[in-house]
């Protein structure tokens, strides 16, 4: 075989090697581009999805109170009610539509369906309450009562499940945004076993009576799982570098407001109810409306944290996004400058060294 021949060859082979390298890199990064736009998908609609749960969440709590009013709710607890019931609504609307649209996502159909169908049963619950708050205490049905927030606690808690079929779905994770999901469902966690707790608080200042012994049991039990989310957030989020400032600022207020100040305040009217004893009024050191405002500003800290959390999860994913997208650009350049330059030099040497070679060759032949 010519020496001019083995020359093209082995430069050939040295180019594929080279080619197939770039383009190897400019397909990975293609790839890392897709999943973490994927993930900031999924990462929205698990956004929005959580807080419109928490909204639904405020609800039960204060259709769980208003069912202890003696009379029809007054006007801006029935707001409140609409309220809430708007933003869940709303909310989980958005999220089963984004979802439908997230083509890659496998468990997308089944998110969509278990969705549709609590808020289904959703509905009829929220008519047989519309009856019951209508009317005063003595004409409602008090097993129904007592039941409807717990039937509509249990759809709460089945919106939430459902959330875990958009978390850890593609394939791209970091230390970063595990930490912040972390944080936006364990806010949410606390949130929501504080809220059932509250409740228990907010019925027994309003009717100005002892709290039963077994929802003394029941709010102890809550009361231990929001101590058990937040130590849990602590964790999620200790040593993590590159978490945001303002999020660790939130996260500090919450916890201030929360814990420092709203728990022994709960606290001391669990004393004043425990102290009474059976048939007298309890002492309480806080009225029921001011009690409703406070605790709502404390469980209102929680549902902000959460939601910031998630947003600032969708903006960390938006930002991996823009730098992989400039990564993947400059790859494909790369492959493309590489491919072009590899294509040059074979032509030069093609001209310049082998034409000259196989010149050479005849004459010394």
């Amino acid at each position: 075989m010519r020496l001019s021949s083995l020359l093209l060859i082995a430069f050939g082979l040295i180019g594929v090697v080279l080619a197939s390298f770039a383009l190897l890199v400019a397909s990975q990064s293609l790839g890392e581009l897709r999943d973490v736009r994927r993930a900031a998908i999924v990462s929205e609609i698990e956004t929005t999805a959580v807080s419109a749960t928490v909204a639904m969440s405020l609800e039960r709590s204060v259709v769980q109170v208003a069912l202890a009013f003696p009379e029809p709710i007054p006007t801006d607890f029935r707001n409140l009610v609409a309220a809430q019931r708007r933003m869940a609504d709303s909310g989980l609307q958005d999220a089963i539509e984004m979802a439908g649209a997230a083509t890659f996502l496998p468990t997308a159909e089944t998110y969509v369906a278990q969705t549709r169908a609590s808020l289904a049963r959703v509905a009829t619950l929220r008519r047989e309450i519309a009856r019951l708050i209508s009317v005063p205490i003595a004409a409602r049905d008090p097993a129904r009562s007592y039941d409807l927030p717990l039937e509509l606690k249990a759809e709460v808690v089945k919106l939430k499940n459902a959330t875990d079929l958009l978390r850890n779905r593609v394939g791209v994770s970091t230390q970063v945004a595990g930490a912040l999901q972390a944080v936006q469902l364990r806010a949410w966690e606390v949130r929501e076993f504080g809220g059932r707790a509250r409740t228990y608080f907010a019925i027994a200042t309003l009717n100005q009576a002892r709290i039963k012994d077994v929802d003394l049991g029941l709010l102890a039990i809550d009361n231990t799982r929001t101590e058990e989310a937040w130590t849990s957030l602590k964790n999620s989020v200790r040593a993590v570098a590159d978490m945001p400032d303002a999020l660790q600022q939130d996260i500090d207020a919450a916890e201030a407001l929360y814990f420092g100040r709203y728990v022994p305040a709960i606290a001391e009217i669990e004393q004043a109810s425990r102290a009474t004893p059976a048939g007298e009024v309890p002492a309480y050191p806080m009225a029921f409306g001011d009690f409703f405002t406070f605790s709502n500003q404390a469980l209102g800290a929680m549902e902000a944290l959460s939601q910031a959390a998630g947003g600032s999860l969708t903006s960390y994913w938006e930002g991996r996004e823009q730098a992989t997208l400039a990564e993947a650009i400059a790859s494909c350049l790369f492959a493309v400058a590489s491919l072009a330059g590899l294509a040059g030099i074979y032509i030069l040497l093609h001209i310049r060294v082998v034409v000259h070679l196989r010149a050479t060759t005849r004459i010394l032949t």
